[in-house]
């Protein structure tokens, strides 16, 4: 019963994302939806992980086929699930607010704020040589 309305709650949130918000309340109010629905229902985090990338990969889906305000709520929903995820330290959510900030798909571009969220994320030097090395977020890496 209890996934059943996990499930049902999803459809319902994305289903009103995709029609109804999307023109009539706007993006923010869909940022606190992101964080009432992460909020009530109680997912696992790797769920919760899950939903905020499948929001982040509708982004870009609907980027790739010339529908910006789409892309614009799909990663303004994804950034507010990592967000909630982030500020209890999940390096996976902190990592891609990081980078959804840093570009500033569907939350205004900050580099400070993107910088502060690498830097929480402990990353190594690995993983920080290699977002050096993509253009886009060179600027927000931190170095030190």
């Amino acid at each position: 019963m209890w996934n059943w309305f996990q499930t049902t709650l999803l459809e319902l949130s994305v289903s009103i994302g995709k029609n109804w918000l999307v023109t009539t309340i706007g993006t923010a109010t869909l940022g606190l939806l992101g964080l009432l629905y992460v909020g009530t229902v109680n997912l696992s985090t790797a769920k919760q992980l899950e939903v905020g990338n499948a929001y982040k990969s509708r982004g870009f889906a609907a980027f790739e086929a010339k529908q910006p305000k789409l892309a614009h709520v799909n990663y303004a929903q994804a950034a507010a699930i990592f967000q909630a995820l982030a500020e209890v330290g999940n390096t996976h959510a902190q990592i891609e607010l990081a980078k959804l900030t840093c570009l500033g798909w569907g939350v205004p571009k900050n580099q400070r704020l993107s910088e502060y969220y690498f830097r929480e994320a402990e990353i190594d030097r690995a993983t920080q040589k290699r977002l050096l090395g993509i253009e886009d977020f060179a600027a927000c890496v931190p170095t030190s």
